[in-house]
């Protein structure tokens, strides 16, 4: 069967929002981290966020996802590389074009 894709946004969105990694950390508490402590560069952190065995890492999220993502929430000192995570953020809520 095919499922709506507002349905299957909405599935995205709480499997991200809901879970944890196997350390306890969550989606939000893994972006907060990664995009807005300052205290590593975030060149040097994508790689602790993105390592099997980091307590920083979270299941389905890699290189690209967060290298978009800290471009699109800090693009003064980031700017967006592409639209790559279009449907991520659209299944997020934001309102952005995924054709």
């Amino acid at each position: 069967t095919r499922v709506p894709r507002e349905e299957k946004a909405m599935q995205f969105v709480e499997r991200f929002l809901q879970g944890e990694n196997k350390h306890g950390k969550t989606f939000l508490d893994i972006l907060k981290y990664f995009i807005w402590d300052d205290s590593w560069a975030p060149w040097e952190k994508i790689w602790e966020c993105t390592d099997i065995n980091s307590k920083w890492k979270y299941p389905g999220i890699d290189k690209s996802t967060l290298g978009e993502l800290i471009g699109l929430a800090r693009p003064d000192e980031y700017p967006v590389r592409n639209n790559r995570v279009s449907r991520a953020l659209y299944a997020l809520g934001f309102n952005v074009d995924c054709n």
